[in-house]
């Protein structure tokens, strides 16, 4: 994926264009920058990835980019790995649900 912008742009800015971009190529159901490792490489100025979390990072970034002969840096987007969802079994909910309403709602009986 390329995506071109100048390094004035906001740091929100930046990340809001990051997920149009993996919205469009990955299609995610949900789509948040926290669930995403992204991080920049700039051959012979940063030749190792570097985060982008903060603010500060992005600055960062934008400082190597315009040190660079080309001022192009390589972006990398890595979907982070989130733990499954527990789903309880149906019948445990409700007797959970039953239970709590045995115990702490009123009964009448007629």
């Amino acid at each position: 994926m390329y995506l071109k912008l100048s390094s004035n742009i906001p740091f929100n800015t930046w990340k809001a264009q990051l997920m149009v971009k993996i919205d469009e190529k990955m299609k995610p159901d949900w789509i948040a920058y926290e669930d995403y490792e992204v991080s920049f490489m700039i051959p012979c100025i940063s030749p190792q990835p570097l985060n982008v979390v903060t603010k500060d990072d992005y600055n960062l970034l934008c400082e190597h980019t315009q040190k660079a002969k080309d001022q192009q840096a390589t972006v990398f987007v890595q979907e982070k790995i989130r733990p499954p969802v527990k789903v309880l079994d149906i019948d445990i909910l409700l007797h959970i649900v039953c239970k709590y309403c045995i115990e702490h709602l009123p009964v009448q009986i007629s």
